[in-house]
């Protein structure tokens, strides 16, 4: 009888060492666990970058820091590098290439408005038209009640 080989190490697959795989890891947990449109989380990841590199450089138990990260950026308000913004009385959306392809795209179908700007209305209103039952629910307080 031969003697059994020596099991080889093998990096195991959620092992996050390197911080692209830390990025990925993030990246999917904002998808699929908190519900972000792919497009929403690449733009928030790029613009949290230096928030990720510290929290991948700092962090020691990394599969745990994954979930924390992944749960800040999506309830984090995103003040001055979000979509949109305050210009006295009116808000201005600001969108960047990839999200007005995706509504001119969307405006030819002709659903939602026959241009990129009527498009962003429509879903726009549709986004807060979806949150108005929670806000009839509150107090004056802004609590439930």
């Amino acid at each position: 009888m031969g003697t059994k080989p020596e099991p080889k190490p093998s990096k195991k697959t959620d092992d996050l060492a390197t911080f692209d795989e830390f990025r990925a890891g993030v990246s999917y947990l904002l998808v699929h666990d908190h519900g972000m449109p792919e497009i929403v989380a690449r733009d928030v990841l790029e613009g949290e970058a230096e928030y990720l590199e510290q929290a991948f450089q700092d962090g020691a138990d990394r599969k745990l820091l994954l979930t924390e990260v992944a749960e800040e950026l999506a309830f984090k308000p995103r003040s001055d590098r979000g979509w949109i913004r305050k210009d006295e009385d009116h808000l201005l959306l600001e969108v960047n290439e990839r999200v007005r392809a995706l509504l001119d795209r969307i405006a030819k179908t002709g659903l939602y408005g026959g241009n990129p700007e009527e498009v962003a209305q429509a879903l726009l209103c549709r986004g807060i038209e979806t949150v108005l039952p929670v806000a009839q629910s509150l107090d004056a307080n802004g609590r439930f009640g």
